[in-house]
């Protein structure tokens, strides 16, 4: 659900990591506001309002914060998660707006509690006190969470022997298993063509651009829709700004634009095969699609500085080496950009509520 949910835009990324990595309750996370995001001790946090009216604070997981900050943009007060008409997003009244769904095998629906149940029965099953899970769900009584145990453990003492080898066998070839980091098989759905071509040009959301008749298999119209994911950076080249301050850096937009461009185009023509085998390991990962883009937008930096320092093109084997150091190489390059450049944006937002324009 995260992979599918990395694929789809930047608010349902971050309701389904609170959901998914966070244990939260929906209410919880769409009651959630922007004023509420802080910083204690290194770690990002939310305070929320849990059920029965009590208010607490609750450490952010690093790519829900990512998630969040994403999610959010620009904007320094209100809700994080808005709905169509900008205010306080409802989902009693939202429209299911999930194209990339992954279809379960018992073809039950994915709610908002299915993901909070994965965080309980995970959290369980990798060994964490009773007592920390019971905090971490907001249950006023441990027998609630002890209830998540209960189901978990008699799956395990009812299951035959046979379904237990002593070696990890992947559960069906002829569907996508991926090996957990304990050591079990867990079943994810092959990603198709659709699904490639959908995260070389996520679709925009909220743009101010007439999309109408445009077609991501054409290049030009490619161009248009990545500038119409990109209103900041569009003004900026329409007002001929050479460099803009977002995100708490300075980016040039030409070379920004350009860049997701190139990315767009190796998605979609599948071409160096390489490029869509790494994003789908970041998916795998828990990375967003915004944030995969700028991943494999180092390397293409990369290849285009060789280009121009040595004036030669940089070899295959050097392109597929960059992609495998993902993500620790592109993790690495934000851990050595200074730290007050993490806390920029939440000072920005402090800075505008105290002198309002």
């Amino acid at each position: 659900m995260l992979v599918a949910a990395g694929l789809a835009n930047a608010r349902d990324h971050a309701l389904v990591s609170l959901l998914a990595l966070n244990g939260l309750r929906v209410s919880e996370a769409t009651g959630a506001d922007i004023e509420r995001l802080g910083l204690e001790r290194g770690h990002r946090t939310l305070t929320i309002l849990r059920k029965g009216g009590k208010v607490v604070i609750v450490p952010l997981a690093p790519r829900t914060a990512r998630a969040v900050d994403l999610a959010i943009g620009e904007r320094c007060s209100g809700p994080i998660f808005c709905g169509h008409d900008r205010g306080r997003l409802d989902r009693r009244r939202e429209p299911d707006r999930a194209p990339h769904r992954p279809p379960r095998r018992d073809h039950q629906t994915v709610g908002p509690h299915t993901l909070r149940h994965a965080f309980i029965t995970a959290a369980l099953d990798a060994g964490v006190p009773l007592r920390d899970v019971q905090e971490a769900a907001s249950h006023a009584d441990p027998r609630t969470t002890m209830r998540y145990d209960q189901a978990r453990v008699s799956l395990d003492r009812h299951a035959p022997t046979s379904s237990r080898p002593s070696s990890p066998e992947p559960p069906d070839s002829r569907s996508l298993a991926v090996l957990t980091r304990h050591g079990r098989w867990t079943y994810r759905c092959a990603m198709t063509d659709d699904d490639r071509r959908a995260l070389a040009v996520p679709p925009p959301t909220g743009s101010d651009i007439d999309l109408t008749g445009l077609d991501p298999a054409h290049e030009s119209d490619r161009r248009q829709l990545i500038m119409a994911a990109h209103p900041e950076l569009r003004r900026a080249l329409d007002s001929g700004a050479p460099e803009i301050h977002l995100h708490g850096t300075t980016i040039n937009p030409q070379l920004h634009i350009a860049m997701h461009e190139v990315v767009a185009n190796q998605l979609w023509a599948d071409e160096p095969p390489e490029v869509w085998q790494t994003a789908q390991r970041l998916l795998d990962a828990g990375y967003d699609a915004h944030e995969i883009h700028h991943m494999l937008g180092s390397v293409v930096s990369m290849t285009v500085y060789e280009a121009l320092a040595h004036g030669e093109a940089t070899d295959l084997a050097t392109i597929r080496e960059a992609l495998k150091s993902l993500p620790e190489s592109w993790e690495q390059q934000r851990a050595d950009i200074p730290a007050q450049r993490q806390e920029n944006r939440a000072e920005r937002r402090a800075a505008k509520r105290r002198h309002p324009r």
